[in-house]
């Protein structure tokens, strides 16, 4: 398991990211979950500094630095670690 925590809508059953209190679609009461590890993505981009991807994890689309050789859209990758710098959540993805 990933360690991101989205909410679920006990109503519409909609993925809730970031996290709240209420559904966006139905304001309806959420719940925690937690997210699978692995994902696809969906768009990247890198230049000399570092190469960037934006992630499909069951609902939920992180943007996330890409370690490997050469991204490519569609492709699985697993999240290999979550953390905070400067109050804001980053996440660094590998290929599946």
């Amino acid at each position: 398991m990933s360690g991101i925590s989205p909410d679920y809508c006990s109503s519409c059953k909609h993925t809730v990211w970031p996290p709240s209190g209420r559904c966006p679609r139905c304001l309806g009461r959420t719940v925690r979950g937690i997210l699978p590890d692995t994902g696809r993505i969906v768009g990247f981009s890198g230049d000399k500094s570092g190469r960037y991807c934006l992630v499909d994890m069951d609902g939920v689309r992180l943007v996330a630095s890409y370690s490997g050789k050469s991204p490519a859209d569609g492709q699985k990758v697993r999240l290999l670690r979550a953390w905070t710098e400067g109050g804001r959540s980053r996440f660094e993805v590998g290929p599946s």
